[in-house]
This record gives structure tokens, C-alpha cells and sequence, in this order.
């Protein structure tokens, strides 16, 4: 009897199809807990009280039994929102640590407690964490799933957009040059506007163009799925190289991406290594002028985090540690955001260690977040709804010729049988799923 495996080696077979590979992401959908704690104030640690750290487990392991989810026990991706309502909010970094650590399995819990959404946070290789300041409810919420749906995920929207510009969900920043030409007109035509409309009305519009020139310079170093794609080198195993290489190399030599050594893996390297922050981020405000300073646009974090080879690797440092510790409080420092609380989201992506031989690195980036919600997590997402929701147009017009379809490397985007939908838990602005009846808690 052939293997139930062999129709990833078959372009005619249904799972291959386009159709069947989108059916595929609405079953991986569905392996995503989406989770919300509500009336609950994100604190940090030390200023949060037990009372809430216990409202926050209950309802946490509320969900967790109502849907009857077991915790994650591979890498997994993490997407998580905050709207806070103190006048006086902490950082969003301090606040995102302490959710973190309660979500995590903890022996010393009672066993009634210790029910959890995974076992470590060293467990979450991509964080994407937004913080809103000044809500009227305060509210906890988002959604996990394992590292390998978010390569599916990829792997699909990849394939599709390089056929079908349409589909194209790369974020495509403003023109910068022509947002400086018209900032370098007003300045240059500056006596006869002063004279014409006034020392206000100048000011007024010089800012206003001020902050759109610095808000397509930023945009520009925005993350995309395309780069996610280049770096986790997950369409590149189809053709046996590694993408990574030559875009790691891309990354080095862009103006707009501050390069950064290795994280620190000896004890006593870590002040050396917040110095040559602190130089790295001067050298970047200096490079742009008046251009990046002062910041006049909410900016967003992006970083990339590559370990170094495994041979000398002493533990993996958890995202949200790095970034807490040593990334996100010389940024604010140096570079001064316009925002009260710092930056408004940051994200970060753990990549595969690299080879024998050479150096790990961290690569971060500045960008403009005036909207608050965008994220590559977002961007993803969106390519694939559009996806489906053409595919619901073609299925009323299969044989009229407009039906879509795309290149299909199922031996890298396939990993086994497709993975048997999980219940999920749906929050605002996510549609109601249909629950399968499961006689057993699910497994991630």
C-alpha cells in the first residue's frame, strides 16, 4: 500500500492543489489559542498585586479547560495586546515580562494552578507585543501558535504573491524622496512664506511636513514577510540554498537597520555590550541629523536575533529578557520617542543559530508605527484572508478561466499529514469558529 505521504510528491493531488493548501491554513487557524483576560489592569511584576496575578491565572486557565488545550511544547509564535488606563503606565516591556512569566508552567504552583499556555518563555522564538496607554477598560489579549504554522503560513503567502502582484501584502513605505524635496522647498522658500501667511502658519506646516519626511524615512526599515521569508530560508530549502546568506548580507549594509555584535555569553560582557548599544544607537542619530532628531512620529521596535553557533552558545536568552535588559531602555534613552511611554510596539524574531565558525548577531530597526496596529503577524494574516476570500469568489467560477492558482514546493511547505484542527477562543474582531467535539485535550 503506498504511503499516505506521497501526495506531497504529486502537483495533481488534491492536498497539492491551491485549493487544498488553503483549506490546509484554515485547519492550522484553528490550532491557534486566541485567549482574553478582561478587567485587569498590565502591570509589572513588582506593582502588580497577588490578587490580580491570581485573576489573571484564572481566567487564563479558564479558557485553557474550556477548550481543553494542553500547554504548547515546541517553539511557538506569540501575539500579544495591552490597553492599560492608569494616568502613569509602566513600560510596555516591564508589563509584557510579567504576563509572560504567568502564562509559563510553574512547579511550585498547586496542582489546581498549574495549568499553563507553555511550559518556559525560552519557548516563544517570535514576540510581537503593542501596548495602548490610556483605554477606558483595561484589557489583556492574543493569540499562540507553533513556529512551524507560522513557516506554513509564510511559506503559502510567499508562494502565491510571486505570481499574483495583487496579492502583494509588503508594506510599501511613502516616498521619502518626495517628502524631503517638499520639506527642503518650504525651508528654502522660508522669508517670502514667513511674509505671505505668517510665523505660525509657517512653524505649523513645517512640522506637519517635518513629520511626514521622518515617517517615510522610517518606514522604510519596516520588516516584511519577505524578509521573514529570506531569513527562516523557508522557500529557499526547495531550491537547496539558503536564502538567509545573502540577505543576512542585505540587512549588514542597509542604512536604516543598527547591526549589532553577538548578544553577550561570558560573564562581565554585558556592560561592554550596552556601551557598544548606546555608541550604535548615537552613530545611527547622527548618521540621519535632523532627519531621526527628535523623533516626532510614535516608533515600533523590530528586532532580529540570530545565536551564535551552538558550540558556543551558553543558553538561549529569552526574548523578552534581551530586550527588557539591554535593547529597549538605551532606545528610549538615546533616541528620546515622542511617545511618553517609549515605544509603542516592538517585536522580535529569533532566527536560527549560526554555523560553526562564525559570529551570531542582533539586528534592530526604528520604524514609524503612527497607526499602532501594524505587525508583520498582521501583514500575514491579511495576505492569507485575502487568499481565502478569493478563493470563495473562484468557487462560483471554477471553468470561466479567472480561478487563481500557484507555485506549490509541497516537499517544503509539508512536514507529515495535515495537522487535525484545535479549538480556539475568539476575541473581538475574530469570527466565531466552529468547536469540534474532542474526547482528549489537545496537543501542540
Amino acid at each position: 500500500m503506498p504511503s499516505r505521504s506521497l501526495w506531497r510528491f504529486d502537483p495533481n493531488h488534491y492536498l497539492s492543489s491551491s485549493k487544498g493548501l488553503l483549506d490546509q491554513y484554515r485547519m492550522r487557524k484553528r490550532r491557534r489559542f486566541y485567549f482574553s483576560i478582561e478587567n485587569v489592569e498590565p502591570r509589572p511584576k513588582n506593582s502588580m498585586p497577588e490578587t490580580d496575578k491570581s485573576e489573571v491565572r484564572r481566567q487564563l486557565i479558564q479558557k485553557l479547560q474550556e477548550f481543553r488545550h494542553t500547554r504548547f511544547r515546541k517553539d511557538i509564535a506569540l501575539r500579544l495586546y495591552l490597553n492599560t488606563t492608569e494616568k502613569n503606565p509602566a513600560h510596555a516591556q516591564n508589563i509584557a515580562k510579567n504576563l509572560l512569566d504567568l502564562f509559563s508552567f510553574n512547579p511550585d504552583r498547586r496542582k489546581s494552578d498549574r495549568r499553563a499556555l507553555y511550559k518556559d518563555d525560552n519557548q516563544i522564538s517570535a514576540l510581537s507585543v503593542t501596548c495602548h496607554h490610556g483605554g477606558s477598560k483595561p484589557r489583556i489579549w492574543g493569540y499562540v501558535y507553533p513556529m512551524e504554522c507560522l513557516f506554513q503560513d509564510i511559506h503559502l503567502l510567499m508562494t502565491s504573491t510571486d505570481q499574483h502582484d495583487d496579492f502583494r501584502q509588503f508594506r510599501d513605505p511613502p516616498d521619502f524622496s518626495d517628502h524631503l524635496e517638499a520639506l527642503e522647498d518650504w525651508r528654502r522658500d522660508e522669508n517670502n512664506i514667513r511674509k505671505l501667511y505668517g510665523n505660525q502658519a509657517f512653524e505649523s506646516f513645517l512640522a506637519h511636513l517635518h513629520c511626514r519626511a521622518q515617517e517615510a524615512l522610517l518606514s522604510r526599515g519596516n520588516l516584511s514577510t519577505r524578509d521573514l521569508n529570506a531569513m527562516y530560508n523557508v522557500t529557499g530549502r526547495s531550491f537547496g540554498f539558503d536564502h538567509s546568506k545573502l540577505w543576512e548580507q542585505v540587512f549588514h549594509f542597509s542604512p536604516l537597520r543598527i547591526l549589532l555584535d553577538e548578544f553577550p555569553q561570558q560573564s562581565g560582557t554585558s556592560s561592554i555590550w550596552k556601551r557598544h548599544i548606546d555608541q550604535k544607537l548615537k552613530d545611527f542619530q547622527a548618521s540621519f541629523g535632523r532627519m531621526v532628531n527628535p523623533l516626532v512620529v510614535p516608533v515600533a521596535l523590530e528586532v532580529l536575533i540570530k545565536p551564535p553557533p551552538p558550540s558556543r552558545m551558553r543558553g538561549n536568552p529569552d526574548l523578552d529578557n534581551l530586550l527588557r535588559k539591554y535593547i529597549i531602555p538605551p532606545v528610549n534613552e538615546v533616541l528620546n520617542p515622542v511617545m511618553k511611554n517609549g515605544i509603542t510596539r516592538f517585536e522580535a524574531y529569533r532566527l536560527p543559530p549560526s554555523p560553526e565558525g562564525t559570529n551570531g548577531f542582533v539586528h534592530i530597526a526604528i520604524v514609524a508605527d503612527t497607526t499602532g496596529y501594524d505587525s508583520v503577524f498582521k501583514e500575514i494574516d491579511e495576505g492569507l484572508e485575502r487568499l481565502l476570500s478569493l478563493a470563495n469568489v473562484d468557487r462560483e467560477s471554477q471553468d470561466d478561466g479567472r480561478g487563481f492558482s500557484f507555485m506549490v514546493d509541497s516537499d517544503s511547505l509539508h512536514d507529515g499529514h495535515p495537522s487535525f484542527p484545535q479549538r480556539s477562543f475568539p476575541c473581538e474582531g475574530i469570527p466565531e469558529r466552529v468547536l469540534l467535539p474532542r474526547s482528549k485535550g489537545v496537543k501542540s
